[in-house]
């Protein structure tokens, strides 16, 4: 077995850590195997190999926390953003509650930078929301009313510390990432949403849905498989009301829309093409920004 700095496994540390410090984000020896890009290893050939890389100093260490080379202020930094996160966390759970009310509601989760608690004091609390077969656009509606109603909402780029960004809506039946969106980020993405609370196995559903994350993190634990659940009949109304809903909020939107992603079982608001930038940057930083440090481990 090759434990040398120029393994597959140390060079996928490598990119795992110039991977994470695009956030200023230092990681442990179980969140580099765990997160270990596009290599598939043991716990124990990891910590191997983070031991010859640290020695040959590739890399650097303190207090548990791996990261590049004269980049040691970001173990402050997560520390600072953790504390930071918990609380907004807590504020997003008691937030998330009123989405009980909600019979469509199969699934609070907290995603982006708040999942990994790598957020500053000024940021909002950003939620994907899973909702019941066809019922995506009307959950929407009462979720936005509910948190306009106790002005809970966030509303960029003025009021938005503290305050909750739905900017994610998925039907249950659309759990799955498209195909032309499967990337390092979104794989990211899928594994880091912490749920706050769920109906009928939701979080679970959505894992096996997304099993193709895999190919971008093999040591991500991925469950067997998921119940099915099937929509009761009879709801015709709310099926008329939901396609109402629709109509009238695209029609709203129509002049506002820039790279959000609009369609009958999916909502995605996302004023930039974040996950295109951060991959770009990381192919970037591999060829570019550190061609001294990945040198070292050919």
């Amino acid at each position: 077995m090759d434990l040398s700095i120029s393994s597959p496994t140390a060079r996928a540390i490598v990119k795992t850590l110039v991977y994470r410090d695009l956030f200023d984000y230092p990681l442990t020896t179980l969140e580099i195997h765990r997160f270990l890009i596009q290599e598939k290893s043991s716990q124990k050939v990891v910590e191997e190999a983070l031991g010859k890389l640290t020695s040959a100093k590739v890399v650097q260490e303190k207090g548990g926390y791996y990261f590049l080379p004269g980049r040691e202020e970001t173990v402050v930094l997560r520390k600072k953003r953790e504390a930071i996160s918990l609380i907004k966390i807590k504020k997003a759970t008691v937030y998330s509650k009123l989405f009980l009310l909600i019979p469509w509601v199969r699934g609070v989760f907290v995603t982006g930078a708040l999942a990994v608690g790598n957020v500053d004091q000024k940021s909002d609390l950003d939620i994907l929301v899973v909702a019941g077969r066809g019922r995506v656009w009307l959950t929407r509606l009462l979720v936005t009313l509910l948190l306009d109603l106790l002005w809970l909402r966030a509303r960029p780029p003025g009021r938005v510390k503290d305050k909750v960004c739905p900017n994610m809506f998925l039907d249950e039946t659309t759990l799955q990432v498209p195909k032309n969106e499967q990337n390092l980020y979104t794989a990211h993405e899928v594994v880091q949403a912490k749920v706050i609370w769920e109906r009928e196995g939701i979080h679970q559903r959505f894992l096996v849905k997304n099993r193709w994350i895999k190919k971008f993190l093999p040591n991500v634990v991925i469950p067997s498989s998921s119940s099915s659940h099937r929509r009761r009949g009879g709801f015709f109304f709310f099926d008329w009301l939901e396609y109402g809903v629709y109509q009238a909020q695209l029609a709203y939107m129509q002049k506002r829309k820039t790279q959000e992603v609009v369609t009958p079982k999916r909502i995605l608001f996302h004023p930039t093409d974040l996950p295109a930038k951060i991959v770009g940057d990381f192919e970037k930083r591999l060829t570019q920004a550190s061609p001294a440090l990945l040198d070292k481990v050919k």
